[in-house]
């Protein structure tokens, strides 16, 4: 039986109604599952929180440590000439379950060093295996490259990049000289550079007021920044923004009294009361 025409266009607009829904169901569907995914990377500042300790080749109990401040321990050390020679972490380190940590990698070049594709491969494997570890939030890298090393670095941080764990961040220390506005560091595939104020080698870099804080033009260095204990810090340290995150380096191990310091202090008097 032929239907009427006011039958028919119900019927399509039925219809159109039912599959229209069904589409907005499915779309809102992926909409939730594309919202909780993680961000890639996921967002540095809840990785890690503003203020980390370095613990490097000391004995380190951490246990004590506040869960707002982070730790970023030398987990290796990668020799690198004729043969890469990993060197693991000889010293013991204790923190909290919940800690926040950050493995970070140390690589120094040896006599036989020689730019290869097969040895920026090696290094980057070694890298994103140390990155693939239990309970990390951060993976480091640490390596005073030279200009004529800083090819063969970038080479491995883009080899490195894909291999770490998604939404791992990826961190660099470094050389001040490296954040100018011509900085080499431009468009790597990391997620900070942490441009260290100490150690600088020679006076005049240091002043009576302390390192002078060079203009840092280069974004991914504008986000953090790494002193030591006892060293002067950047005369203007204290108009950083509470947002940064600030690596500190003791050379001694990190005492229980320092903790509270490093915690709630802010930073118009964080230098005066760790720098010794």
């Amino acid at each position: 039986m032929e239907r009427p025409p006011q039958t028919v266009c119900l019927l399509l607009l039925v219809a159109a109604a039912v599959v229209l829904g069904a589409a907005g169901f499915r779309w809102r569907q992926a909409r939730a599952l594309n919202v909780a995914k993680p961000s890639l990377p996921a967002a540095f500042s809840e990785a890690m929180p503003a203020r980390v300790l370095w613990a490097w080749e000391e004995p380190e109990d951490l246990h004590a440590l506040p869960p707002t401040v982070g730790v970023a321990y030398l987990a290796e050390t990668l020799l690198v000439g004729d043969l890469l020679i990993a060197l693991p972490r000889r010293q013991p380190l204790r923190t909290a379950l919940d800690a926040r940590v950050m493995a970070v990698v140390r690589i120094e070049t040896r006599a036989g060093f020689v730019d290869t594709p097969e040895l920026r491969a090696s290094v980057a494997t070694r890298l994103a295996e140390i990155g693939r570890r239990n309970n990390l939030r951060a993976l480091q890298v640490d390596f005073d490259a030279n200009a004529s090393q800083r090819e063969f670095y970038a080479g491995v941080l883009k080899l490195l990049k894909p291999q770490l764990p998604l939404g791992l961040p990826l961190s660099i220390t470094a050389l001040v000289s490296w954040c100018g506005a011509d900085s080499w560091l431009h468009g790597l595939p990391i997620d900070e550079a942490v441009p260290m104020f100490f150690r600088m080698g020679g006076p005049r870099a240091i002043s009576s007021q302390g390192p002078r804080f060079y203009r840092l033009a280069e974004p991914l260095c504008r986000g953090s920044v790494g002193v030591a204990t006892d060293e002067p810090w950047p005369a203007n340290f204290n108009t950083l923004n509470s947002s940064t995150r600030v690596y500190i380096f003791a050379p001694r191990p990190w005492r229980d009294a320092q903790f509270a310091v490093v915690s709630s202090v802010a930073n118009t008097s964080l230098a005066q009361e760790l720098v010794r």
